[in-house]
């Protein structure tokens, strides 16, 4: 599905959201803003493989696109989390790094994110829509949130899934608030599939951790980010 289905269905069901007073009085400036940077140290010192000048160019003149995209769904995203989980981000500012390198996974500590998928240089026709680099940030952002509330300490939840992996673990709480902005912002529930088929292509831990949270609902695990 393309990313642009993304972006016009967020807007518009914010669009009524804010019509009908659901959204949250909290104002954009009480969330973080992202900017993104291009590191050309990190892929030249970290990245095993050299980089094409061409991928370079391509992401640098990209980068203020991007930003854009970003800057124009970060407040219906933003809002929805915290009406959902009653609970502020903590953040005014955050670095997002986007890079070049394949070696290193996209994280959130510190926020890194991949910028080849994206590229016509990498690839072609198959690249990314640019509208879909919102919910690729605000997946690792999440990571940032729940971190932030849950402090280190386990849950109830996290107990209950102590077998799991840590990858799989680390994944709960933020699937089960992505499942509820999405649903949120899109009650058809096609973007939220665009969402977890993306995040389910990145390995098997994803897979598991979604189905979890389908199982078990997202409720439960919103509800342990709330009364902490």
């Amino acid at each position: 599905m393309s990313g642009r289905f993304f972006i016009g269905r967020t807007m518009r069901a914010l669009a009524v959201f804010c019509t009908f007073g659901v959204i949250s009085a909290l104002s954009a400036a009480e969330h973080p803003k992202i900017f993104f940077k291009y590191s050309y140290a990190f892929d030249s010192v970290v990245c095993k493989d050299a980089i094409k000048s061409a991928e370079v160019t391509e992401l640098v003149e990209m980068l203020p696109v991007l930003q854009a995209s970003w800057d124009r769904q970060q407040t219906a995203l933003f809002d929805a989390t915290a009406r959902i989980v009653g609970k502020p981000f903590r953040r005014k500012e955050e670095t997002a790094v986007l890079y070049l390198c394949r070696d290193i996974p996209a994280m959130a500590t510190p926020l890194l994110i991949w910028g080849h998928p994206f590229l016509k240089t990498v690839r072609g026709n198959a690249a990314l829509d640019r509208t879909m680099i919102g919910p690729i940030v605000f997946h690792e952002v999440l990571h940032l949130y729940v971190n932030e509330i849950l402090e280190k300490r386990s849950t109830p939840l996290l107990d209950e899934n102590a077998k799991e992996s840590a990858l799989v673990r680390a994944h709960l709480h933020s699937f089960a608030i992505e499942h509820e902005v999405f649903m949120t912002l899109d009650p058809s529930g096609k973007t939220l599939r665009t969402v977890r088929k993306m995040d389910e292509s990145y390995g098997t831990d994803y897979v598991r951790a979604w189905s979890i949270v389908t199982n078990r609902g997202a409720a439960p695990f919103i509800k342990e980010l709330h009364e902490r």
